[in-house]
């Protein structure tokens, strides 16, 4: 089979293969024979995209499942590090046999376990019990899932991400301090910059996932496998759609909801058409940035969006605009900035924004610590399944309104 690499070798030469069409459509505009060229050529460049997507996130998935298992695993980064470190802390008691045997094993549900078993294994579960009437997730698992959420998730994976047991307010300043030329024995001014507070605080988001019975009997079902994937694909649908573009009532608020924080205006700049975007537009767009963000910006769209940037060109040479990625895991790079593309951006319509620009590490989010699983037997027994409810409780939101700019069409 063909590795990452490859197959984004093959992608580019795909996109060079409609550049060439293109470049031949006097005044944009095909002949019959070759815009159904283009389009059979569109139609496998696609699928190559979404097949190297899957590559990489079962990449990721198996690395986060090594890591779950792997006691020599060192985290990515000091913060990813840390964040274990406090994780596998806090909860390190309900890492034990005993506790997952009771909320993983095969032998019934919690209430026949407890029943069943010793007043040791009832007390181990009992501790772990959270707010929310679930059982604490062991470390492990819960790091497992992270990873998954961070290696899928467009704007996780280069977001601020802090884990937290409580609300957290971020203060922020939202102004400068204001320094004066002297002269000499000349009196210094008082000053000092303005300064704000972002609340963050802990929406619960949560589901359902069923097992058959004749899963859970056969040996070589990996459970805590399974409902590590599934838990994390569900959250991940969820919270990237908040993300992106949440409205900030019972979720996060989204990237392309905000428009100002702590009374800071978030600036752009709106285009001249309804449906697409120029060359000069996304010039104007990005320096409508601070040139103090510039170096760290990256650009955040839709699939449709940047499928109409794709067949942007240079007026001067020729060359096209988006520069694709042939480097397994790296983005493609718009106007020099990485351009990464989300399921749950904004279509093009009027008065709407279709794409962000700014310093993702401005994006923060908070994750609580703990999250938790409930095993229900007797509710799906008459299907034969068991359910295992899952639970995490996040908050994320904007901590800069400087710190991203958006293009609205027209």
């Amino acid at each position: 089979m063909a590795s990452i690499t490859e197959l984004k070798q093959k992608r580019k030469s795909l996109w060079e293969a409609q550049n060439a069409l293109l470049d031949k459509a006097p005044n944009g505009m095909m002949s019959a024979d070759d815009d159904t060229k283009y389009q059979s050529i569109q139609t496998e460049f696609d699928g190559l995209s979404k097949t190297i997507e899957r590559m990489e996130n079962l990449t990721a998935a198996q690395s986060a499942a090594k890591a779950a298992t792997d006691g020599e695993y060192r985290p990515e980064t000091e913060a990813d590090a840390k964040a274990e470190n406090v994780t596998k802390s806090k909860f390190a008691k309900f890492e034990n046999e005993e506790y997952r045997n009771a909320l993983f094993g095969e032998g019934g549900g919690l209430r026949t376990q407890l029943r069943a078993q010793n007043l040791k294994i009832q007390n181990a579960l009992s501790s772990g019990v959270d707010t929310e009437g679930g059982y604490i997730l062991p470390p492990s698992v819960q790091m497992g899932i992270m990873k998954l959420l961070r290696a899928s998730d467009p704007l996780r994976g280069v977001a601020t991400v802090i884990t937290s047991a409580r609300d957290v307010g971020i203060p922020i300043q939202t102004g400068r301090p204001s320094f004066s030329w002297l002269g000499e024995g000349g009196t210094y001014g008082q000053t000092q910059p303005a300064h704000g507070k972002v609340l963050f605080s802990a929406f619960k988001l949560g589901g359902i996932i069923t097992v058959s019975d004749e899963l859970l009997q056969d040996a070589d079902f990996d459970l805590v496998g399974y409902l590590t994937q599934t838990s994390a694909d569900g959250i991940l649908d969820s919270t990237e759609a908040a993300n992106m573009t949440g409205d900030g009532s019972g979720k996060p608020l989204g990237l392309f909801a905000t428009t100002e924080v702590a009374g800071v205006t978030v600036g752009g700049y709106t285009g001249a058409s309804t449906t697409t975007v120029t060359i000069d537009e996304l010039i104007e767009t990005q320096h409508s940035l601070g040139r103090v963000y510039r170096p760290r910006a990256a650009w955040f769209a839709k699939d449709a969006i940047f499928k109409v940037i794709r067949k942007l060109k240079n007026s001067v040479n020729g060359d096209y605009l988006l520069q694709p990625s042939i480097t397994e895991g790296a983005p493609d790079r718009l106007l020099g900035n990485p351009f990464y593309v989300t399921d749950f951006g904004n279509s093009a319509a009027t008065g709407v924004k279709t794409l962000m620009f700014g310093d993702p590490k401005a994006y923060t989010i908070v994750d609580r610590l703990g999250l938790s699983v409930k095993r229900l037997d007797e509710l799906y027994a008459a299907t034969g399944q068991v359910g295992f409810r899952v639970a995490i409780r996040t908050d994320a939101r904007l901590t800069d309104g400087n710190a991203f700019v958006y293009f609205k069409q027209a």
